[in-house]
């Protein structure tokens, strides 16, 4: 995910919201953070609303959308008395992700601090989940694929990570749908993680020993 995901300029919000600052950037690296945050951009919802949406405790959701606040990525619209307390409703007001545009003028530098957060997260919970049964079911998948294409093949593998993320929040978002008008709710967490990277000269030259050795 990132710490901050790259959106294409398509993604659908109500209201236009600015980039993100370099401090809102960093506070994404917590997965918490990064959802509520692209929650609070579609519509306003309150701690316990996101916490039934992500399979959070309310204590937990509740922590983190306070740090967005004081943060001012989001902002207080109303508050209502909800069984005996006073829930708060918060919609955003940055975006937790950069357009084509605004990512493409980052440098290199930055765009690898971005990235690095969710690289680490995405290995971590690779690691744990393979010592404790994540990848067990059958429909769990593993693909790692290396070749050599031009920059209209990158294009368009660009395009096709892009569409991929799309179709991925809206079975999300459809999921919760039914989960909403369910009696029980029947969803596990699950992860997904997508990578498309030019590895380093040493990944390339093992890549291509290996290839040899298996012609022979």
């Amino acid at each position: 995910m990132p710490s901050v995901d790259k959106k294409r300029s398509t993604a659908k919000t109500r209201r236009r919201l600015g980039a993100p600052s370099e401090r809102i950037v960093k506070s994404m690296n917590h997965p918490i953070r990064f959802s509520a945050l692209s929650i609070l951009t579609e519509r306003v919802a309150s701690p316990s609303d996101i916490a039934q949406e992500l399979g959070e405790t309310v204590g937990a959701v509740a922590y983190h959308v306070r740090i967005l606040r004081d943060l001012g990525a989001i902002e207080l619209v109303d508050t209502a008395q909800r069984r005996g307390a006073t829930e708060s409703y918060y919609r955003a007001t940055v975006r937790p992700w950069y357009s084509d545009e605004e990512y493409t003028r980052l440098p290199a530098r930055r765009r690898r601090e971005l990235f690095a957060p969710t690289i680490r997260t995405v290995v971590d919970d690779a690691v744990r989940a393979l010592a404790n049964g994540g990848f067990d079911d059958p429909r769990a998948h593993v693909t790692r694929t290396a070749f050599d294409v031009d920059a209209h093949g990158r294009e368009e593998l660009a395009e096709l990570m892009t569409q991929t993320a799309a179709r991925i929040a809206e079975i999300q978002s459809e999921s919760a749908g039914r989960a909403a008008g369910a009696k029980k709710d029947s969803r596990k967490r699950t992860e997904v993680a997508l990578l498309h990277f030019t590895p380093t000269p040493a990944a390339k030259e093992r890549s291509a020993a290996r290839r040899r050795a298996a012609r022979r």
